[in-house]
């Protein structure tokens, strides 16, 4: 996704290939009943059960992928030096108070990709930027600022290429 602030980021989308994830299993009936009474749950899987029959893990479509808090905060602390707490908008993604996690539902494997073609350093700001794409000859620009020794994310954003003579030409 793409944001002015780290904090902004598309939570949906940043957990959707979450590396650190569990599969639920037909074990987890409890944690699944609860998941799937959410409003957020697909509703047209329970839908497709007209025949009275108990939606369960096994009858979905994809996996469902437990993310617990503890490993996104572990994430975001390490690569954007905030957590949760900072995150301006969770919605989008199923979340269990019980089991302090929350849920996504994909199969392929399929993060997207920064091809940095470039960068520069100015004081505690290094910016990296990847050569145009698409149709509209757009390129992504990644900020990260340093604090206290660490470098951290701080925007990733999709801008129109610019003049030959910029550094993001």
């Amino acid at each position: 996704s793409y944001y002015d602030r780290v904090e902004e980021l598309d939570f949906e989308n940043f957990l959707r290939y979450f590396p650190t994830s569990e599969y639920l299993e037909d074990e987890d009936g409890d944690e699944f009943a609860a998941l799937s009474s959410l409003p957020e749950f697909p509703q047209p899987w329970v839908e497709q059960l007209d025949n009275g029959q108990r939606i369960s893990v096994d009858l979905l479509p994809v996996p469902v992928h437990r993310i617990r808090e503890e490993d996104i905060n572990a994430a975001l602390t390490k690569w954007a030096g905030i957590t949760l707490d900072d995150i301006s908008s969770k919605n989008g993604v199923p979340y269990l108070e019980d089991y302090h996690a929350f849920y996504t539902f994909t199969s392929d494997f399929g993060p997207g990709q920064f091809l940095c073609t470039g960068g520069e350093v100015e004081g505690d700001t290094a910016r990296l930027w990847s050569g145009p794409s698409g149709e509209n000859e757009t390129k992504n620009l990644l900020t990260l600022v340093q604090t206290d020794g660490n470098w951290y994310i701080s925007s990733f954003q999709n801008i129109p290429a610019v003049a030959k003579n910029s550094p993001l030409a």
